[in-house]
């Protein structure tokens, strides 16, 4: 319900099977299901396992709470940067594999006529 109030017009998922239980699916905001396991549609897959470790490698801290710190601090650089944000979530090859496709399409269309 409070993804509804935050403006959210659906959740993306994979078919983890806790994502799939009886009360998850009674949730009141639709539900997109993606194949379980599709990390090239998945951003955060992305963040996480790309950016992120890439960001701690090599780094050492002494408390938690210091990794915590340098993770949000440098999670909040990247929001400033859209350019970045862009090309961490854009997916070019699939509005690119579109765009193909509607090329063949009216080539198709102009040999058939």
């Amino acid at each position: 319900m409070r993804w509804n109030a935050d403006g959210f017009d659906a959740v993306v998922w994979d078919n983890a099977s806790s994502h799939l239980e009886a009360v998850v699916q009674s949730w009141e905001i639709p539900l997109v299901q993606q194949s379980t396991y599709a990390p090239e549609l998945n951003s955060t897959e992305r963040v996480v396992n790309k950016e992120i470790r890439w960001f701690l490698k090599g780094k050492t801290f002494r408390t938690f709470t210091e990794r915590v710190l340098a993770v949000e601090k440098q999670l909040r650089r990247w929001k400033a940067d859209l350019v970045f944000i862009q090309r961490l979530c854009g997916y070019y090859w699939i509005r690119d594999c579109f765009v193909l496709l509607n090329q063949v399409a009216d080539t198709q269309e102009l040999l058939a006529v």
